[in-house]
C-alpha cells in the first residue's frame, strides 16, 4: 500500500515538474544564441536553455551520486569480507584452544 502511495506522488510530481516547465518555456520565449567553449549553440527559446541546463545538471549530480554510492559500497562489501574472515579465524582458534 505504501509502495503505491510512493508512486502516486512520485507520478504527481513528475507531472507538475512537467507542467510548470512547459509553462516556464511557453513564457520566456525570447530566442537566444549561447556559445560555450568558443562554440555557437543553436539558436532556442531562453526558457528552454534554462530547463535543459536544469536537466543537465540534475543527470550529473545523480551519476556523480551514483558513483559515490557504489565506491561506499564496495568499502561496505570489503570489509564485510574481511569481518567474515576474521570471524572465521577467531572460531579456529576458539576450536584450537578447547581441543587443547
Amino acid at each position: 500500500m505504501i509502495k503505491w502511495i510512493k508512486r502516486l506522488i512520485f507520478l504527481m510530481l513528475l507531472i507538475i515538474a512537467i507542467i510548470v516547465g512547459i509553462v516556464f518555456t511557453s513564457e520566456n520565449n525570447q530566442q537566444l544564441s549561447l556559445i560555450f567553449l568558443g562554440y555557437p549553440l543553436p539558436e532556442l527559446k531562453l526558457g528552454l536553455w534554462i530547463v535543459l541546463s536544469l536537466l543537465l545538471g540534475s543527470v550529473m549530480g545523480l551519476l556523480l551520486s551514483m558513483l559515490s554510492l557504489f565506491v561506499r559500497g564496495q568499502s561496505v562489501n570489503s570489509k564485510s569480507r574481511k569481518i567474515k574472515r576474521l570471524e572465521q579465524e577467531l572460531q579456529q582458534l576458539r576450536t584450537a584452544s578447547i581441543k587443547n
